[in-house]
């Protein structure tokens, strides 16, 4: 295990002097490592340029500038990639949304706002199995506690929400009021629908548990236990929602959402991370999974391509991630726990490590790159013209040794 002590910018240069680096302009490097930070723009590289592993001392002709030069090409990479996956997302999640809308509605004769929610019905969805896809997705799709009778550990969908301290200003009530004892203090359970305008929140329709001190207003004081209540006016008084469905705890997060009474899956898919769209899609049906890989030009093999499909969607996570948090691309893993799809290794000729169980596990950039141009959305060939040009530079340079260390750490 590493252990290393803070270095301040002075010894960094000094250290970086020491080992041979050329033409370093101490007002520019300085202002450089503040920028950029020392791990990532100095250490994330030396090793491409190192003559001498052990004793650390670059080759006679590396430069500050060399560092300055693969540290952008590290960037210019991330941001073509991250513009890609982004446009492949946004794809992923309109497909989605079509094609489930698209199975649900084509019910109905006529269709109102109020059948727009359907989507977090665990009804309209095929629970996925250990067959369905790797386990660390499936488990996570829908969980359901008899005893408690709660949903845990599943999809942002199917879960319950609370929002806490939401002041109620001119609210209509259509439900059941309880109440329990705490401290001497009278707290009401008003559990049933709510019309009207919370702070922060357009005015809009609730459904849920709202729980508040009775002793914040006569009106409260005067209710009795188990009483039925309609257009019971709130005004005034501060609760904490619980048991919000997961729409309308959105509108309280996401303006955009606020302005529907039913928010529809188009516009509450947008608020879903790229994991969550990946464990939604096991539980859809196959024909709607079908369909989605169709519309994002996925092709894979005839007898599994569903499940190239998944693994290609979680290899594309970890790229994103890596991008999203400015990781340095150049040196990007899958993890150890993403096993790597038999088929799509065989057919696009990737070069996994193989652990002791035989699973394939842990590609590097170019094939990660290999496996994101299955869709048509993607076109490696933009990252290939950033990667040709830095390599001719180097080249002209007479620096042929830093591509072949740096097509050592991709490939």
């Amino acid at each position: 295990m590493k252990n290393k002590l803070f270095k301040d910018i002075p010894d960094q240069r000094k250290i970086q002097s020491q080992r041979g680096l050329k033409r370093i302009n101490e007002s520019i490097f300085d202002e450089y490592i503040k920028q950029n930070n020392y791990f990532n723009a100095i250490n994330g590289f030396e090793t491409l340029f190192l003559s001498d592993k052990e004793s650390k001392i670059y080759h006679k002709n590396i430069s500050f500038n060399d560092f300055r030069r693969v540290y952008n090409l590290d960037k210019q990479i991330s941001k073509e990639l991250y513009k890609q996956l982004a446009l492949v997302e946004l794809a992923l999640s309109s497909s989605i949304s079509y094609h489930l809308s698209k199975s649900y509605f084509g019910n109905f004769n006529t269709i109102t706002s109020n059948l727009n929610t359907f989507y977090l019905d665990i009804n309209h969805y095929s629970i996925p199995n250990q067959n369905s896809g790797p386990a660390h997705l499936v488990n996570y799709f829908y969980n359901y506690d008899i005893q408690k009778h709660e949903v845990y550990n599943s999809h942002k969908f199917f879960k319950k929400y609370v929002q806490k301290d939401v002041f109620a200003h001119n609210v209509d009530f259509t439900g059941t009021c309880t109440y329990h004892s705490r401290l001497g203090n009278q707290i009401l359970f008003f559990d049933g629908e709510f019309r009207g305008k919370f702070r922060g929140v357009e005015k809009n329709r609730f459904k849920g548990k709202f729980v508040v001190d009775s002793a914040q207003s006569s009106a409260l004081q005067n209710l009795s236990n188990n009483q039925q209540l309609t257009n019971f006016r709130m005004n005034g008084c501060t609760g904490d929602f619980i048991s919000l469905s997961y729409s309308d705890y959105c509108k309280f997060k996401y303006p955009y959402v606020a302005k529907y009474e039913y928010p529809p899956i188009w516009v509450v898919i947008n608020t879903l991370m790229l994991n969550d769209l990946i464990v939604l899609f096991l539980g859809l049906d196959s024909t709607i999974q079908n369909n989605i890989m169709k519309d994002l030009g996925f092709v894979g093999s005839p007898s599994s391509k569903k499940e190239e499909f998944i693994n290609y969607l979680e290899i594309m996570r970890e790229a994103r991630n890596c991008v999203a948090h400015y990781g340095l691309i150049s040196r990007i893993r899958t993890p150890e726990n993403l096993i790597l799809n038999t088929n799509l290794v065989r057919r696009l000729k990737l070069k996994p490590k193989i652990n002791n169980s035989n699973d394939l596990k842990k590609i590097a950039l170019f094939d990660i790159l290999k496996v994101l141009n299955e869709v048509t959305l993607f076109d490696v060939r933009r990252i290939r013209k950033i990667f040709l040009i830095y390599f001719l530079k180097n080249i002209i340079q007479l620096k042929w040794k830093i591509n072949k260390n740096f097509l050592k750490r991709v490939q």
